[in-house]
């Protein structure tokens, strides 16, 4: 029986630790008779976009890797025609690409048909979906990254139960795992994938390959606060756009590892604007996945009375102290002083 296991995220769920770790593990894989196979991108299948969603994809991916001499409907029917090739060529894979849970009901419906077209038997999906506030903080903290610009709560959207439904529409085994240390298996994602994948395969070995360090860290709020001065002072003009000395200052962050900074916790008034955008849409998630989902979320009916419409620093959005502005400083000098030695 030819199986494929498809990890569709979602966004800020541990994603790309789960394929650096599969992708490290190639070899490791492939010796169980699991496939997972490479598209262009060394660690993940995102390019699997352009053939699977019928558009023209994000052009990240379309300028990494199509080739010069290609127009684009050669280039989308060559990764489709590749990613039929791999799939008729070996018994067993696993593939993951993240923005593959935005797919319409159509496009989930067509790779269903190609996965039918290679004899696969078995199609299993997860995804990982995180409770709307840690959510929330986690996507802000990465648009700051390419961005001096906060997120409104009050406009912020959260929407996957139209995601789940669809998906179960076309696939018998979709799984649906909370993002949450504490359902997680062994409180990682990566165990907790892996588990999944072994119970999938019937490879108990799968639960005990090694795996990639997590790379997406939580910043404090003084990094939070640095990188977006950082940002507003120096890059203006490139807003939405990673630049390669914003990623200086981060990786700073990632190696100093200063344990007396201040955890970033959204103001309770924030949290609880949130809360009330998402209430009806994690009742509809708790009536398709059970009341279980989210156990620390409470539902906010009434429209709060605060108003966060224009809100410009990190600052007005998390609990500070009164020398939060001072530690920022403190550790600017810190960063200066460790390049200049």
């Amino acid at each position: 029986m030819k199986k494929v296991l498809l990890h569709i995220g979602t966004g800020k769920t541990g994603s790309s630790s789960i394929q650096k770790t599969l992708s490290r593990n190639r070899a490791t894989l492939k010796s169980l008779g699991i496939s997972y196979p490479k598209y262009g991108h060394p660690t993940n299948h995102e390019e699997l976009n352009i053939p699977i969603k019928g558009d023209k994809g994000p052009r990240a991916i379309r300028e990494r890797f199509k080739r010069e001499e290609e127009d684009f409907e050669s280039y989308r029917q060559r990764l489709l025609e590749e990613f039929l090739g791999h799939l008729n060529s070996n018994p067993d894979s696993i593939i993951s690409a993240e923005h593959l849970y935005t797919l319409n009901q159509e496009r989930i419906n067509f790779l269903k048909q190609q996965f039918e077209r290679c004899g696969i038997e078995r199609v299993k999906v997860v995804i990982y979906l995180r409770e709307p506030v840690s959510l929330y903080k986690s996507q802000l903290q990465q648009k700051l990254k390419a961005s001096s610009q906060t997120i409104t709560p009050g406009k912020w959207k959260y929407r996957f139960s139209a995601v789940i439904e669809r998906w179960m529409n076309s696939f018998e085994d979709v799984e649906v795992r909370e993002f949450d240390r504490g359902e997680l298996f062994n409180q990682d994602v990566m165990d907790d994938f892996l588990q999944i994948s072994a119970r999938f395969f019937e490879q108990p070995t799968l639960a005990n390959i090694k795996k990639s360090k997590s790379t997406n860290e939580s910043y404090s709020l003084e990094q939070m606060y640095l990188l977006q001065q950082f940002r507003k002072t120096l890059l203006s003009d490139k807003e939405d756009v990673f630049m390669a000395s914003s990623g200086a200052l981060m990786r700073n962050f990632h190696t100093m590892g200063d344990e007396s900074l201040t955890p970033a916790v959204l103001k309770d008034e924030v949290a609880e604007v949130i809360r009330y955008q998402t209430t009806g849409e994690v009742t509809r998630l708790r009536e398709m996945l059970g009341n279980q989902l989210f156990k620390n979320f409470e539902p906010v009916t009434a429209k709060p009375k605060y108003n966060f419409e224009n809100v410009s620093s990190v600052l007005d959005l998390f609990q500070t102290t009164e020398n939060t502005e001072y530690e920022t400083l403190q550790l600017a000098i810190k960063i200066i002083e460790r390049n200049l030695n």
